[in-house]
């Protein structure tokens, strides 16, 4: 393969085979594939996903799999073996949104007047799914303005600044806060990625919370009422933890249809 526009890298820990196939097929049907790389880095699964690697039942074009000390160092790992100019990371389970997404990007990715190129994602809770809209550049502080998997970064600002392993759950948070300043962002009104609601920091809230916290504090030590918020945040998400629970889908449903549409229509500025 001559050198790909794009690297795409999928870090994998026991996804199961149904996630992983779903994920790898989003890219081999990308129009554009002859100029996508996809890297999927394993945590040496044990739910088949290697021997079906081994076997070329899952086909990438570079996989490795061994012990590591969490998503983010095997992120790092993807980060040194990836050949392309721009990288995302799409989780086991996400795809991406649109078989014409990397040709409908080619113009950003091919321009040198970006250092980080954002977007929309679709967020999927099984039943049923929402469109969520990136929020602008300024609304940082508040938390990340786009999903992880609707980032496209170029690879020199990750080999610079690779995630901090001492982040469990939020160093892509971190990461977007720390180049923030020297970086050229571009916010683009498409849909990159169609996630699982239920991803890695997701399961974590109270962890993802104490984290995003302190990772805006450093960053943004004048920006008032940030320690409040986030205080507040908190106990919103213990709580709606524990109503959910309780709740028929059907009322779920609406209530999340209402939390988007509020939040698409009053964030986006």
């Amino acid at each position: 393969m001559a050198q790909p526009i794009l690297s795409i890298i999928t870090v994998t820990y026991n996804p199961s085979l149904e996630k992983i196939k779903k994920t790898i097929a989003s890219v081999q049907v990308q129009t554009m594939r002859h100029q996508i790389e996809h890297i999927l880095i394993d945590g040496q699964s044990h739910d088949g996903t290697v021997e079906a690697l081994k076997k070329k039942e899952l086909v990438v074009d570079f996989w490795l799999s061994e012990a590591d000390s969490g998503i983010y160092e095997a992120m790092n790992k993807g980060v040194k073996f990836a050949k392309g100019n721009w990288i995302l990371f799409l989780n086991a389970g996400d795809v991406l949104a649109d078989k014409l997404l990397v040709e409908k990007l080619a113009p950003y990715l091919g321009a040198e007047s970006y250092d980080v190129i954002y977007g929309d994602c679709i967020v999927d809770y099984g039943f049923y799914s929402f469109y969520e809209k990136a929020l602008p550049q300024p609304r940082l502080s508040w938390g990340m303005i786009a999903s992880h998997q609707s980032f496209i970064v170029k690879r020199d600002l990750l080999v610079k600044y690779p995630f901090n392993f001492k982040y469990k759950v939020c160093a892509d948070y971190d990461f977007i806060c720390k180049i923030r300043t020297e970086s050229r962002f571009k916010r683009i009104g498409l849909a990159f990625a169609k996630v699982e609601a239920e991803g890695f920091s997701s399961k974590r809230h109270s962890l993802n919370i104490r984290e995003k916290k302190a990772i805006a504090l450093r960053y943004y030590p004048n920006v008032y009422f940030l320690n409040y918020y986030y205080l507040l945040k908190y106990y919103y998400f213990v709580i709606i933890c524990k109503v959910e629970k309780l709740l028929p889908l059907s009322i779920l449903f609406l209530l999340r249809r209402l939390k988007y549409a509020f939040k698409n229509k009053s964030k986006h500025f």
